[in-house]
């Protein structure tokens, strides 16, 4: 029996009041936890054996990641539950109460078999810069698929083709499981900078990937999703190419939209020239506003859109840096730059733009 110290009885609770329940989205859940127990659990990263999943018969419980929400807590297994086969869920109270500090007894359990996974091809949803024209100095693509990736060998999958479907040998850097964003969708492919950069011997002897005047194909094939499922087509982007971009953004040229007070409207910013998407969603920030923020217009424009309205006044917009045009090239430095006799490059510059908001 719980002393008259000990706050918290579990026994009965167990045997009462908690639940297990798979959660079809991929996790398993012990409802009906008291709240001081709960409390007492959070911050804990490994609960088993007081709460463990297995599969079938093994004695072994599954790796994951615990969570204590607010009236469950929640187990996340690493890898996806194998669907088709058994797995079962068990909950110790004594175990439990350890962990809680409390004095605990009592048990459930659960067996469940998670559905077959509808298989769904993935696909390549869009690529960046999508526009009918590149300048011969472009950088890189990024190619956005519609759910997780294999990152496994990802560059045998990807391929720079004349237009009569010709291949252009060593177009990319190599990257052999690719750099990818944390989410596996996004996929950045660097044309090889060796081929881009004047004055390297690469470029000299090979030339660039991308020559003006002509056109060329970005093919993406037989790649697989996380789960295993391939490609059911290849994908292909067409693109014409155009003459060299050598000069560096300069945000002070930006067209401004500014909101007015009093309104959730956007503030606008409009580039003569298409940026790249990912850096110019991530450098350009309003000081002190908290907001979201989109880019659209092929790279050209930055739209942001405050949690709050506007009050009336001098808002600071900072442009990092790392601001990058198609070509790499960012503001007050070229991707190609030579270097000083000294040795050293010129830096890039950060920059920040006066909006005012009126009435």
């Amino acid at each position: 029996m719980v002393g008259a110290s000990q706050p918290v009885i579990l026994a009965a609770l167990l045997l009462a009041q908690v639940t297990l329940r798979f959660d079809p989205a991929g996790r398993v859940e012990a409802r009906g936890v008291d709240a001081a127990v709960l409390q007492a659990l959070r911050g804990v990263e490994w609960m088993a054996p007081a709460f463990s999943i297995y599969l079938g018969g093994a004695a072994i419980p599954i790796l994951g990641d615990y969570a204590v929400e607010s009236d469950r807590i929640v187990f996340q297994p690493r890898f996806p539950f194998l669907p088709g086969r058994e797995h079962r869920a068990t909950l110790d109270g004594a175990a439990l109460g350890r962990l809680a500090g409390v004095s605990a007894s009592g048990s459930a359990g659960l067996r469940f078999t998670p559905a077959a996974r509808k298989s769904v091809p993935p696909v390549v949803t869009r690529v960046s810069p999508a526009l009918a024209e590149v300048p011969a100095n472009l950088l890189k693509f990024y190619i956005h698929f519609s759910e997780p990736m294999s990152r496994r060998g990802i560059g045998n999958h990807i391929q720079l083709q004349h237009e009569d479907g010709s291949i252009v040998e060593q177009a990319f850097l190599e990257m052999e499981d690719g750099l990818w964003d944390g989410s596996s969708r996004r996929l950045t492919v660097f044309f090889h900078p060796g081929r881009i950069k004047r004055g390297l011997n690469f470029h000299e002897e090979s030339g660039p990937p991308l020559q003006a005047g002509k056109r060329y194909r970005l093919v993406v094939s037989a790649a697989e999703s996380e789960e295993g499922d391939p490609m059911a087509a290849a994908f292909t982007h067409s693109f014409q190419v155009g003459g060299p971009d050598r000069t560096s953004p300069d945000p002070r040229a930006w067209t401004v939209v500014a909101p007015r007070a009093g309104t959730r409207g956007e503030l606008k910013l409009v580039s003569p020239e298409p940026l790249d998407e990912a850096l110019f969603a991530r450098v350009v920030a309003v000081e002190d506003v908290e907001g979201t923020v989109e880019v659209a217009g092929g790279g050209r424009e930055w739209i942001f859109r405050p949690e709050s309205p506007w009050k009336a006044g001098v808002y600071q917009v900072r442009v990092g840096p790392q601001l990058e045009d198609l070509a790499g090239n960012r503001p007050g430095r070229l991707f190609d730059e030579p270097a000083q006799e000294d040795g050293k490059r010129g830096e890039a510059e950060g920059v920040r733009l006066r909006v005012v908001v009126g009435r």
